[in-house]
């Protein structure tokens, strides 16, 4: 059976935006030169983030965030993802990544966000981790408008996706993802 329109928006935002964020270097397969330093082991000063999102996120805390039952699947790389039982019904997913030029650190996850929609209206959020913001915009010519967000301490970055085929518009869905945002800041930060 094919995926619905939602799960494939779900799918495509959550990749293109996870993708955008990994940044990328001019440095080619350039070998390292002889005088050059090995890279450091990693140090307690690292980033803790859980390897399975969805043991740090519940269904409970995540459906009262969106007003309904739901259900939580880890993602490939240890997101969260939630749905609801009507596949039209706002869905989403929470991820993480550590603030650093490696990801394209918080600049290069707002680009992601933005960039795998059609149009996109950025607004920053004010009040949630040291920066967080929200993109609106439909996605492959779709007709529903889609969110993705993210939030940042400096250390790591957490990104939310909200879909949804139901007709919600910006305020709405400006709304569940600042309460989503909050939600994030709160576990990871």
């Amino acid at each position: 059976m094919p995926a619905s329109l939602s799960a494939r928006t779900f799918t495509a935002v959550t990749m293109l935006v996870a993708l955008a964020a990994c940044g990328s270097s001019s440095g080619g397969d350039k070998a390292p030169a002889s005088n050059d330093k090995p890279a450091a082991a990693s140090t307690s000063s690292a980033p803790k983030i859980p390897d399975d999102l969805c043991s740090t996120f519940t269904a409970d805390e995540l459906g009262a965030v969106v007003g309904a039952t739901v259900t939580t699947e880890t993602q490939p790389g240890g997101g969260c993802g939630f749905k609801q039982e009507d596949p039209r019904a706002v869905s989403g997913s929470i991820t993480a990544m550590p603030d650093d030029a490696g990801t394209g650190g918080f600049e290069g996850a707002q680009s992601g966000a933005a960039g795998a929609m059609d149009s996109p209206k950025v607004v920053m959020v004010d009040g949630v981790g040291t920066k967080a913001f929200l993109a609106f915009g439909t996605v492959f010519g779709g007709e529903s408008l889609q969110t993705a967000g993210g939030t940042t301490d400096g250390k790591v970055i957490a990104i939310i996706t909200l879909q949804q085929a139901k007709g919600l518009q910006q305020p709405a869905l400006e709304d569940l993802g600042r309460k989503l945002l909050a939600l994030a800041d709160d576990k990871l930060h």
